[in-house]
């Protein structure tokens, strides 16, 4: 019997080399493209988020800076890097310098004021500028940068594990300390001396007295719902120092403002207008524009609770009226301006809360509310 041999085609070998070759080519082309499209950036745009800082790790939460990128994909990159190291640097001076509480290395900011009082302080401009228009806008109906010690009590009880047992309507201690120390946190018990260059702060003996009887801190000067305006205004100011003009800043408290010239920018909002609800009315902003929105409750966030009492319930939130009370409405308020000043359109959304704005302003005046009773 003759022996079969097998024989193996030269050709197919040949085919299969070739197809390795051209598979392990594809391979390797689309790996490449793979990793250099992993870093390859699209016109457009995008959030910039801020490097993280050791001395205050939380200073860029609930701050975000959205910036319109053009060009080429390295000039991009290369603008990514340079706007991140600004707005990185913007936000942590703006923030530690208006920190009432926390002092920090290289800083002459609120807080070290609130810690020497009677003590002649040199400031830098910005800072003495900012106190001296926040000084002027204390207004006992709208708004008071002296409330630091009511902040301080009210947002312990807030982020307490119970806090309706501390809540000024079931704790007799808590409610007193609010109706002794309010009627002195005003400008007959604070004396705040602003010069260009240097601010003193003064406080009465019978202030100071009552702080210490009711153990209460004396953090006496806080921007309070001002504060984001006048950072988001030093940071704007900054960014535009370095060429930067087309993005918007944002904060999770609800203020939005340009960095520049824009134009038909449109906003959704809930509205409350001439009595009756207007559900995701469209408004159009123009120019350097600024929206303030100040959100006084929402459920199911840290720091927000609901109590009932006498078949009332009232709404209690971080937001604390120039009554230095909690706040027992459910309210949303909206003032949106093309006059690019965040820290006027803030006030004039305070203005509006209080219930004092005489002229409402057109196309930029909107207010939901919900009275405490059911």
């Amino acid at each position: 019997m003759e022996r079969e041999e097998l024989v193996i085609s030269t050709k197919n070998k040949k085919l299969r080399w070739i197809l390795f070759i051209l598979a392990f080519l594809i391979a390797v082309t689309a790996f490449g493209y793979g990793v250099s499209r992993m870093g390859y950036q699209e016109p457009g745009l995008q959030e910039i988020e801020a490097e993280p800082d050791e001395e205050a790790p939380m200073y860029a939460s609930g701050y975000h800076l959205f910036y319109e990128f053009t060009g080429s994909s390295n000039e991009i990159k290369a603008a990514k890097n340079r706007l991140r190291d600004d707005w990185t640097h913007a936000l942590i001076y703006a923030y530690k310098l208006l920190d009432a509480r926390n002092e920090y290395d290289g800083y002459i900011n609120i807080a070290y004021i609130n810690h020497h009082p009677d003590e002649e302080t040199a400031v830098s401009e910005e800072l003495s500028v900012i106190l001296k228009d926040a000084a002027e806008k204390e207004n006992t109906e709208v708004y008071s940068p002296y409330y630091g010690p009511v902040f301080g009590l009210w947002h312990e009880i807030l982020y307490l594990d119970e806090p309706q047992a501390s809540d000024p309507l079931n704790d007799p201690w808590q409610k007193e300390r609010l109706e002794r120390i309010v009627p002195l946190l005003n400008r007959e018990n604070v004396e705040l001396r602003i010069s260009a260059d240097k601010v003193k702060l003064h406080l009465s003996d019978t202030l100071s007295d009552e702080l210490d009887a009711l153990e209460m801190n004396r953090e006496i000067i806080d921007l309070g719902l001002m504060h984001d305006a006048y950072l988001v205004k030093l940071v704007r100011e900054q960014l535009n120092r370095q060429g930067w003009t087309d993005g918007y800043l944002q904060t999770d408290d609800g203020m939005i403002l340009s960095l520049g010239e824009h134009s038909g920018e449109t906003f959704l909002i809930y509205a409350y207008r001439d009595g009756e609800p207007a559900e995701n009315e469209q408004v159009t902003a123009e120019g350097d524009f600024v929206c303030s929105r100040i959100k006084s409750f929402s459920m199911g966030e840290p720091g927000y609770y609901t109590i009932e009492k006498d078949d009332v319930m009232y709404f209690r939130h971080p937001y604390i009226s120039v009554s230095g009370y909690p706040e027992d409405r459910y309210m949303i308020t909206y003032w949106l301006d093309s006059n690019g000043d965040p820290v006027m359109t803030a006030y004039q959304n305070l203005t509006l809360q209080a219930g004092k704005v005489r002229e409402p302003h057109s196309g930029s005046y909107y207010l939901q509310e919900k009275p405490t009773a059911e």
